[in-house]
């Protein structure tokens, strides 16, 4: 059987009509062409091929519909977990073959297939240069092949090397500014330019003009429409690479067409309105085929268009719309009034993916636009462009007012605004406020100095603080160290000896470190620190076995590691003490925590949820800071040989696996523990270390092994993990609810969807109706149980809309012990949703079961409920791109959530009549999921949300928005009842963490943390 993949990247049969085909002869050995899928679809974009059973010697070709290109043969490693190999495609008619020989060809299968962007170094050098020729224009290649070396991936195998462009689509002079390195060799001459003219061949080259390292620049006479061009980077054998290529095209004037040109070119400027057509693509863009809104994919990180006719000197107002590869970006506006372009003359525009952005620009003189969408590469979509000139009055109207509603740099309260305030000054301030600096994108630096530094007690008060304390537990603090830089080591230890708290011990254990200094520099520190205990190992025996010397010499109450390069802030252990004097029979303490970068400055803060058990499953969240009592410890044996890399999650989970009550498990929402970032870490890549992922998939599926018989372990990405839960031989039926109230488009595409999509094959359908008046509707209602027969059964509930109080009714009228709440405007993407919130719903510590949601355009609609965002509660990661993997990978693996959606939710129902169902009377239309939600936790049990359930969500079209005063007031009402009821809650959602923000739905930094008591977890 094939492994399982994460649902974001592929699902069962999610191979977008690819096939691997017969093994056939090929000039080479044997091959199995990769056919079937709709290649033209793919031309321009990267093609992750998901390939599992890969043995020794297979080898995936690429050859390409244009003859002229060289054909590209990748090694694929022999692996027995799936193998994600990234390809680009750049012909409609290119082929894909794995060649091999015939044994190896027959095992191997295609699981699935996805586009996007390959992660830095997922893709060879050789694809990554066709990607980038392909973005530059280039049709063909001469006597040029790809290399596998990232510094030279081009060669050049004769003496004429030639790339050749598209044809030029219109007249004019051709200006190219090129970047290219080439592997030095005495006496290369520069690189040429070559094009065609009418009816001969190509013209001799014309030399390019040095104009900097790797620079060149040249310009052509004018060329005729049509005509052919091309660069030859080399006259001899060598390697090279190709960084960039920018041309432009000017047409050849005399004096009277420049005079026609300027007049033109004043006359467009003073256009009350320029659109999207009017911006060009200039760098590091390349126009992508298709339907809807222009697309595009940026090739670099400094993508711009220009506008293609100048602006006059006046006030604009720019509206700018784009979906982007990432949640937000900062777009920035450059205007050249003949001074070139300068950050000093450039205007900030902060974007969400799919929403529209306005702010108004000034244009002091005549100018010229760019526009950068972003800084990143990646694919996107140009929504929305417009530019309109506005009056002077409007403009200083909509400052004012703008400025009046602001909150103030980073959140502060601004300042009266000065009706005699002048204009100059009034742009200033208005422009200042598209700049990344609010709240917004509250930097992490602005954080600490802001948000923790103030915070923090000072030495004396933490003493005061101790001496009313009944208890201060000793903490043994476990370091194995293996040839540490010596100066990192140091670091640590004194971070140690820094800490305010003073009942501490620090056991090193040394790993027979060949560099002696490491040996010099232990012996030194514990001379001069007693509360060090040093062992120094004869045999390097790794990480288990140097942590367990460590861990022998523990005399402490708890244990706390401590890496050998990483530091610990000083207020770390009395925190942690701190803790515990709430809970003194707590098992496990563990914090938040940032890394270090390779310059020493705190970054990448992890603000972690409270005990999340199916977090913990999907990931080592917990990592650092961790603290264990010693008892524990010990009862389980200490680390686990066999799982380095993990041990620390290994060890975590067989310690949980102990734990009685999950409220002995403590989190300190406190950065505590700096992680630093050297080569060769995970604090620095996640895949840094391939053997520790393994490790911790083994740890994961060992704990489950002795829990959970059944569970399956797989690998979703770099330390991210999914655990498949086992359905049952007897599968038990599920009744999904379908309220409805006509809007027959959403409908008819949510039953038929449910009916043609759905793979569990033991459900019903139950739709209710809430008084339909359209035929239209009428008629499709009476025909589902005649078309359908028994699995489809319509209930009518005329009463006024109450959705609390229509699914009440329908549970009490379903005969499934699955109870599923289903909108009517959602729509089923993949046959497996069903089987995956069945899995959990069946569990018997889960609760509620909540879906991955998108919008139809692919983002993130919902994926879990963050109590306390407006109030109440908002969904996590909103307009999220649907490939994002969200705040550190949470939106690819299944977690613990207070609440989720009732869009699509499923449940037991014995503990939806249990908790009473929603509650009808006060919360007839808003929040009774969220309510329903924490009466189910209230009651013990855990809620859940998994990305492995996908369904499109069209939100509430038939239900109308509240904006009615009736149903503005009712919200309010509703909103009121659920902050009475559930205050502390709201104010401290355990799932979340009180430094990120209550405003925001992205993980962003709070100003001020909202503390509250957390309520109880169930067990795990």
């Amino acid at each position: 059987m094939a492994p399982d993949l994460p649902a974001d990247l592929a699902r069962p049969g999610d191979t977008a009509g690819f096939l691997l085909g017969p093994v056939r002869p090929g000039a080479q050995g044997e091959r199995r062409v990769l056919g079937g899928g709709q290649t033209g679809a793919w031309v321009g974009r990267w093609l992750g091929l998901h390939l599992a059973g890969l043995a020794p010697g297979l080898v995936l070709e690429l050859s390409s519909g244009r003859q002229a290109w060289p054909a590209l043969r990748l090694p694929l490693p022999a692996s027995a977990t799936p193998v994600l190999c990234w390809v680009f495609l750049t012909h409609r008619r290119d082929s894909l073959h794995l060649c091999g020989d015939a044994a190896a060809l027959q095992g191997l299968s295609l699981l699935a297939v996805e586009g996007g962007m390959p992660p830095e170094g997922a893709a060879a050098p050789a694809v990554h240069s066709l990607a980038r020729l392909h973005a530059l224009g280039a049709v063909a290649l001469r006597e040029i092949d790809w290399t596998e070396d990232p510094r030279w991936p081009l060669r050049a195998t004769g003496a004429d090397p030639q790339i050749r462009f598209r044809r030029l689509p219109q007249g004019g002079l051709l200006q190219v500014d090129l970047q290219l390195e080439r592997e030095a060799e005495p006496g290369l001459p520069p690189p040429t330019l070559h094009w065609t003219l009418p009816g001969r061949g190509y013209a001799a080259g014309l030399p390019l003009q040095a104009a900097g390292p790797a620079r060149w620049q040249a310009r052509t006479p004018r060329l005729g429409a049509g005509e052919r061009w091309r660069l030859d980077p080399l006259d001899r054998p060598g390697r090279f690479r190709l960084i960039g290529l920018e041309t432009r095209r000017s047409p050849a004037q005399g004096p009277l067409q420049r005079l026609l040109c300027w007049l033109h070119d004043a006359l467009r400027a003073h256009a009350p309105e320029r659109h999207a057509r009017e911006l060009l693509p200039a760098h590091e863009l390349l126009a992508q085929p298709g339907e809807g809104a222009p697309r595009f994919l940026a090739t670099g990180d400094d993508p711009h268009f220009r506008l293609a006719a100048p602006l006059a000197a006046g006030w604009y107002m720019l509206e700018l719309g784009l979906e982007l590869p990432v949640a937000r970006a900062q777009a920035r506006i450059y205007l050249d009034t003949g001074a070139g372009e300068r950050e000093a003359d450039s205007h900030g525009l902060p974007l969400r993916s799919g929403q529209t952005a306005k702010r108004l620009l000034w244009v002091p003189a005549r100018a010229r636009l760019r526009l950068d969408p972003m800084t990143l590469p990646g694919a996107f979509a140009l929504t929305r462009f417009h530019l309109k000139r506005v009056k002077p009055d409007f403009a200083r109207d909509r400052m004012r007012r703008k400025l009046q509603a602001a909150t103030g740099r980073g959140g502060l309260a601004p300042a009266p605004l000065d009706p005699a305030l002048d204009d100059a000054a009034l742009w200033a301030a208005y422009d200042r406020l598209f700049e990344p600096v609010a709240e917004d994108a509250l930097h992490y630096a602005d954080w600490i100095a802001r948000v923790e530094q103030p915070a923090l007690p000072s030495a004396e008060a933490q003493a005061a603080e101790r001496a009313g304390w009944a208890w201060q537990p000793r903490f043994s603090i476990v370091t194995p160290t293996y040839n540490t830089p010596p100066e990192l080591l140091q670091a640590c230890i004194d971070s140690v000896r820094a800490q305010h708290y003073p009942h501490w011990e620090l056991c090193l254990a040394d790993d027979a470190s060949p560099d002696p200094r490491v040996r010099a520099l232990l012996q030194a520190a514990a001379a001069a620190e007693p509360r060090i205990r040093l062992v120094l190992r004869e045999r390097n025996g790794h990480i288990v076995e140097a942590s367990n010397s460590a861990l022998a010499r523990a005399g402490g109450d708890f244990v706390v590691l401590l890496d050998h390069d990483d530091t610990l802030a000083p207020q770390a252990l009395q925190s942690v003490a701190r803790a515990l004097q709430a809970r003194p029979q707590a098992q496990i303490v563990y914090s938040d925590e940032d890394k270090l970068d390779l310059q020493g400055q705190r970054c990448e803060p992890h603000f972690k949820p409270d005990f999340n058990p199916d977090l913990l499953y999907a990931q080592n969240y917990v990592s650092h800071l961790g603290v264990y009592r010693r008892s524990l410890v010990e009862a389980v044996g200490g680390f686990r040989p066999g799982f380095e890399g993990s041990q620390d999650h290994d060890l975590l989970l067989r310690c949980v696996a102990r734990l009685q009550d999950p409220r002995d498990v403590l989190h300190v929402p406190e950065v505590l523990y700096h992680w630093r970032q050297v080569p060769g870490s995970t604090a620095l890549r996640h895949d840094a270390k391939d053997y520790a992922c393994e490790a911790g998939r083994r740890a994961v599926q060992a704990h489950h092994d002795a829990l959970h018989p059944g569970v399956q372990v797989s690998i979703v990405g770099p330390g991210l993990y999914r655990s498949l839960w086992p359905l049952p031989a007897e599968l038990p039926r599920v009744s999904l609810i379908v309220p409805t109230r006509d809007g027959l488009d959403v409908l008819r595409t949510c039953i038929e969807s449910l009916v043609e999509r759905t793979a569990y094959p033991n459900y019903e359908i139950l739709v209710v109706d809430n008084g339909s008046v359209e035929p239209d509707t009428l008629a499709y209602l009476a025909a589902l149980p005649q078309r359908l027969g028994e699995r489809v059964r319509v209930l009518h509930d005329p009463q006024p809309f109450n959705y609390a109080a229509l699914n009440n009714a329908a549970v009490a009228q379903a005969r499934g012990s699955l109870i599923g709440l289903i909108n009517n405007d959602v729509e089923v993407i993949g046959p497996d949703w069903l089987d995956e919130m069945v899995r959990h719903a069946l569990r018997p510590e889960i609760g509620c079961v909540g879906a991955k949601l998108y919008y139809p355009d692919d983002t993130v609609q919902h994926a879990g409920v963050i109590l306390g965002i407006g109030g109440v509660a908002d969904h996590a990661h909103k307009n999220f791109p649907r490939a994002a993997s969200g705040y550190f990978g949470r939106l690819r693996v299944a977690h613990n959530v207070s609440a989720v959606t009732a869009a699509v939710l499923l449940v037991r129902r014995a503990v939806y009549e249990q908790v009473g169902g929603l509650d009808a009377e006060h919360l007839a239309v808003a929040f009774n999921d969220v309510d329903f939600c924490l009466k189910v936790m209230q009651a013990g049990y855990r809620n859940l949300w998994t990305p492995q359930a996908e369904l499109y969500h069209h939100e509430s079209k038939t239900r109308g928005a509240d904006t009615a005063p009736h149903k503005r007031a009712r919200l309010e009402r509703e909103a009121r009842c659920m902050q009475d009821r559930w205050g502390p809650l709201l104010r401290r959602d355990p799932f979340y963490n009180p430094n990120l923000s209550l405003s925001r739905r992205d993980f962003s930094l709070a100003l001020t943390a909202h503390q509250a008591a957390s309520p109880p977890v169930p067990a795990p």
